[in-house]
């Protein structure tokens, strides 16, 4: 996480700035965002590239927005050279062709986006606190068996009176997905897709999607 500092006056190249985007150029390739505040002078590793200095025609976060965008994105897949291990060349990058537009819209565009991004992030941070809380819960009731009422229950043998240690496979039917014939799958909301019916069942998943996603916002 850390390099000495004689290292770090070397590798200027890779050092970054808070105004800078970043793009990922190996492994998963194509992941864009600005660099946070936090790691305003931090080290990029040569896993991804900076897009600094950018002429005063462009937002910096709209370059980044169009890069994440589904025209960006796919410019970037179409770009990524090498098989085995692709990689995104840095003259490739400046290859890309970025929409030239007023920077007053560019801002509008900004503006509009990052309230969806701030938006998502507190959801994140939300839901990283819930997810917490159940894990707390869960190892306060079922790891140090302090649940309700807990004072009045034996507890025998590690676990409280009327409860029993069962495997998985004593409780649960197992079945190879793929492998899974129609006859035993239940129908209902959740049906069971094998990998090679996704294809096929692409429009039908979809709708499915679409009506649990309606269910949800109605219900909140």
């Amino acid at each position: 996480m850390y390099i000495e500092q004689h290292v770090h006056d070397t590798v200027s190249r890779y050092i970054t700035g808070k105004d800078d985007a970043y793009i990922s150029i190996a492994g998963t390739i194509g992941r864009v965002s600005m660099v946070p505040s936090d790691f305003d002078g931090a080290n990029l590793t040569e896993n991804a590239a900076k897009i600094c200095e950018i002429a005063p025609a462009f937002n910096p976060q709209f370059l980044m927005y169009f890069l994440k965008s589904y025209a960006g994105q796919g410019q970037i897949a179409a770009k990524a050279g090498g098989t085995s291990q692709p990689k995104l060349a840095l003259y490739r990058i400046e290859e890309i062709e970025i929409p030239r537009i007023d920077r007053f819209v560019q801002n509008k565009i900004v503006e509009i986006a990052s309230k969806y991004d701030y938006l998502i992030e507190n959801n994140r941070r939300r839901i990283q606190l819930l997810e917490e809380s159940a894990r707390l819960l869960y190892q306060e009731w079922f790891v140090h068996l302090r649940f309700p009422g807990y004072e009045h229950i034996k507890i025998a043998d590690g676990v409280p009176d009327g409860w029993s240690k069962n495997k998985l496979g004593q409780i649960l039917t197992f079945n190879y997905g793929k492998a899974l014939k129609a006859d035993n799958r239940i129908s209902g909301l959740y049906p069971v897709y094998g990998s090679s019916g996704i294809v096929g069942n692409h429009e039908k998943i979809t709708a499915l999607a679409n009506h649990q996603r309606r269910a949800f916002t109605d219900s909140a």
